[in-house]
């Protein structure tokens, strides 16, 4: 074959291709218009607070007595019971392990009334405060190398074929969530602002501080509604709840997101939630997904009828 034909036939090829995913996004009429991905342990196996806690110098006592003291959070025999049965009777001997009691409070043990040790904001709380001193450019390196779990990706690249709006609404650090959606390509979205010290002085973090790698967490927060914040958004561009897939791992979500979105007629699904938390979601009549893979979500998202749900969710 000449030279000259080889060239046209690949670049048939390439006009067909983009003829046929032009034909894909033109000619979706599927329900779901926006998607928002829940952050840390959907999206990946871990929290980016806790990644970046492993890598602080600090030492984790005056914390802890902060939280007790101070915030009277829990109490030491809240933390002998985590040493026995989540660290092998081993002291809190780091940043990294005090980010992992924390989350263990809030996720796996509970207290004498039944309830988790601490709550969500307090755990937000918490692990924001100990990130002290860490800078904007650790956070974005800690968050280039998280490893999606399986199917994110090939789910997200999937999604954008058919012009689907795709966010992040998390309960995780904020810079992370900003360094995601670039990083990713997708078109919003928002976690906690934390207050960051640049040029001297302490100012509320926000996207256009992204590429600020100097400034420097200082262990404070702004107050931080996720779900709000997500609705917000949808009011913003005008998408009913009805055109609306949301995939979140926190039973602490439940009444705030997974319900108003049900309710509003759209597709909420669990995602991997914790052995003491999956029975809030079975009780709320909240579908979970089977497995880890998102290709499972991918199925729902494109065709959300309650057989495809049923048949990709426990």
């Amino acid at each position: 074959m000449k030279k000259s034909s080889i060239i046209i036939v690949f670049v048939i090829v390439a006009v067909l291709s983009l003829i046929g995913s032009a034909i894909a996004s033109s000619s979706y009429s599927g329900r779901i218009k926006v998607i928002c991905w829940d952050a840390d342990k959907t999206m990946y196996n871990n929290f980016i607070t806790s990644i970046s806690a492993e890598k602080s110098t600090l030492a984790p006592g005056p914390y802890i007595e902060d939280f007790i003291k101070n915030r009277g959070w829990f109490g030491y025999g809240d933390i002998e019971r985590w040493k026995k049965e989540f660290n092998s009777g081993n002291e809190v001997k780091s940043i990294g392990d005090l980010a992992k009691m924390l989350t263990d409070f809030l996720y796996k043990m509970t207290g004498v009334d039944g309830k988790s040790v601490i709550t969500k904001k307090q755990t937000i709380e918490g692990k924001q405060a100990i990130l002290k001193g860490l800078t904007i450019g650790d956070i974005k390196k800690y968050s280039e190398a998280i490893e999606y779990n399986p199917g994110v990706e090939e789910a997200i690249s999937e999604f954008k074929k058919y012009g689907i709006i795709q966010v992040i609404y998390s309960d995780g650090l904020g810079p992370h969530v900003d360094y995601q959606v670039r990083k990713l390509d997708l078109n919003a979205g928002k976690g906690v602002p934390p207050i960051v010290l640049l040029k001297g002085k302490e100012v509320v973090y926000t996207s256009g501080i992204l590429d600020k790698d100097d400034a420097v967490l200082t262990g404070k927060i702004q107050k931080f509604a996720k779900a709000e914040a997500f609705f917000d958004y949808l009011k913003e561009i005008k998408i009913d709840m009805s055109n609306v897939a949301i995939i979140d791992d926190s039973s602490s979500n439940i009444e705030t997101l997974f319900m108003p979105v049900i309710k509003g007629g759209g597709v909420a699904i669990a995602y991997n939630p914790t052995k003491k938390h999956r029975p809030m979601f079975e009780k709320a009549g909240i579908p979970i997904l089977s497995g880890k893979d998102f290709r499972s979500f991918i199925k729902i998202v494109m065709n959300p009828t309650e057989e495809t749900i049923k048949k990709y969710c426990k």
